[in-house]
């Protein structure tokens, strides 16, 4: 299934809450803040920061492992360059990505294997492009979307004046249906959060 090149935006949150049969009401606080809370929340518990990669390469600096391998303090789509003690590194030789080809197979490269030692105090230069993938997948945009219409739905089931029931076609939830539904868009959404957690090396 292939991924979206950006996380929903506050529009396509209103408009699923819409087919829960949810209409926020005015005064609520707004969906595309609601949404970058929900980004931010799901990079945090997941462990990849940033999840959608940069558009640019950037540059991180790492301490020494003084072992065979080297975590990369989060995930990396694409390296261009690795730095230690002035010099630049030569892929294959010094050092190697892994996993091998993760790019390829929807993964983010996590650690480097030395082909050299690097030990010491002298800083490790890392360039490229940081996150879990160059798209979102499905299952990672959908489960952030589900989290969000939750929060929505159990903050506005809270308010004075709150709704009492939603509509689904000719299904009516009440009101504590309604904390079932957040319950299981909760639920969903967790689970993707299992999937995709990080493993440190």
């Amino acid at each position: 299934m292939a991924g979206k090149a950006n996380w929903p935006t506050g529009a396509e949150l209103g408009a699923y809450l819409q087919t829960l049969g949810v209409e926020t009401p005015p005064g609520s606080p707004s969906l595309t803040d609601r949404m970058e809370a929900e980004v931010q929340r799901w990079e945090s518990e997941t462990g990849w920061n940033p999840f959608l990669a940069e558009t640019a390469a950037s540059v991180q600096t790492l301490v020494p492992s003084g072992m065979v391998w080297q975590d990369l303090n989060g995930g990396y789509v694409s390296v261009d360059a690795v730095r230690w003690a002035g010099r630049t590194l030569t892929p294959g030789e010094d050092y190697w990505l892994e996993p091998s080809g993760a790019p390829a197979h929807g993964r983010p490269y996590t650690w480097l294997q030395w082909g050299i030692p690097v030990q010491g105090r002298a800083p490790i230069e890392l360039e490229g492009r940081r996150g879990y993938g160059v798209t979102i997948p499905m299952d990672a945009w959908l489960a952030v979307l589900d989290r969000a219409a939750a929060r929505v739905l159990m903050s506005e089931q809270a308010q004075p004046g709150a709704w009492r029931e939603v509509r689904q076609g000719s299904v009516t939830l009440k009101r504590s249906d309604a904390a079932t539904l957040s319950d299981f868009l909760q639920e969903r959404g967790e689970a993707a959060v299992q999937r995709y957690r990080r493993v440190r090396v």
